[in-house]
């Protein structure tokens, strides 16, 4: 196998490439796994409602049984129940109803001999409804209460419920969840199948670009990476660059270019009270490129310290004044550290001369 066909660049592309056809198609999975225990409500979502004659109706036991529950219903009249489904806001501290809403009707539509409770608008008079046929404990609540009221109806109900109202809203949430689902994996997998085709359309390689010609900068670095590089973290340094692999890509700086590093802290609290801190490595470039790993203060620590000893002219530390300068003068910044490293330099020619 040729040398750069297994060098560092090449895994990094494979790897970031089989993380997201196998990220995607996990959630893919997922999503078709979800359709799937939900087929039978998917598939009457799908269908839309469908007319039932009375003698069909009258026949069903369970509607849980039968692999079309969402009908059409058409009644011979239509008769208030007097109960509805009052939904209130309830304010906590206090406990008193704050406001209140009535959400449907309990109807009785009589079909053939028998009584039908339908959840139905308020505003409900015809005698036809589209819904689905469901077991239903509040239900099952009403039509107990209207045959301890009326004795003559025992028995008369059927033991489901048409519910006109909410049926389709579960589908709905689905479809808006879903189908934007549905749009990012195939963008995802279409990025995918763009990169494994044309190695060019890499980030990586894109990225390798702003420094060279691409080939050519992996050679350069798998020459370094040959050379006992420093892993700190999930942070890798040669003598020229620094790499932070993440799930998706991977993250490079070119040491030589780094202006200016320092740790960054963030403090977190719950309810005002301390919960931790996490730390990270910000450096900046002289592009104008900003380069973030996050990991214990340990290594942050000891990271910052290997690119302080490969290129230690880079400004250290944070302050305000290197902030300000950095977003509105950044020249003067890269002129200041340029002006530094060459003092180095003439102290290390110096230093040699002398030896």
């Amino acid at each position: 196998m040729d040398t750069l066909e297994n060098s560092f660049i090449e895994r990094q592309i494979r790897r970031t490439n089989r993380n997201l056809v196998l990220v995607n198609g996990i959630l893919l999975a997922a999503l078709l796994a979800v359709v799937a225990l939900n087929y039978r409500y998917a598939i009457n979502f799908v269908r839309g409602p469908k007319a039932i004659s009375t003698e069909d109706l009258l026949a069903i036991q369970d509607p849980e049984q039968r692999p079309q529950f969402f009908v059409q219903v058409t009644g011979d009249r239509l008769a208030p129940t007097g109960f509805q489904h009052v939904e209130q806001q309830i304010n906590e501290s206090t406990n008193k109803v704050e406001s209140e809403s009535v959400k449907y009707d309990y109807k009785a539509l009589k079909v053939g001999e028998r009584w039908l409770l339908v959840k139905a608008p308020g505003s409900s008079v015809a005698t036809g409804f589209s819904g689905a046929l469901v077991k239903d404990s509040e239900g099952a609540d009403v039509v107990g209460q209207i045959e301890q009221a009326e004795p003559g109806l025992k028995g008369q109900f059927l033991p489901f419920v048409l519910d006109t109202v909410d049926y389709r809203d579960n589908g709905y949430w689905a479809l808006g969840i879903g189908i934007p689902i549905l749009l990012l994996l195939g963008w995802n997998l279409a990025k995918w199948a763009a990169r494994t085709s044309d190695r060019s359309a890499h980030p990586i390689i894109r990225k390798l670009r702003a420094y060279g010609e691409p080939e050519m900068i992996s050679m350069e670095i798998e020459n370094e990476i040959t050379q006992a590089p420093q892993a700190i973290g999930v942070a890798v340094i040669t003598r020229s660059w620094l790499f932070a692999p993440f799930v998706f890509g991977l993250k490079i700086a070119r040491l030589p270019d780094v202006v200016w590093a320092y740790k960054k802290v963030i403090r977190h609290y719950h309810s005002f009270i301390p919960t931790g801190k996490t730390y990270s490595a910000l450096l900046f470039s002289r592009s104008g490129e900003s380069f973030e790993v996050s990991m214990k203060e340990k290594k942050i620590d000891e990271l910052l310290q290997g690119v302080a000893a490969r290129v230690p002219w880079v400004i250290a530390g944070f302050s305000n004044e290197i902030q300000a300068m950095w977003k509105n003068n950044r020249a003067a910044l890269i002129q200041a550290v340029d002006e530094k490293r060459a003092k180095l330099a003439s102290a290390a020619s110096a230093s040699s001369a002398h030896a």
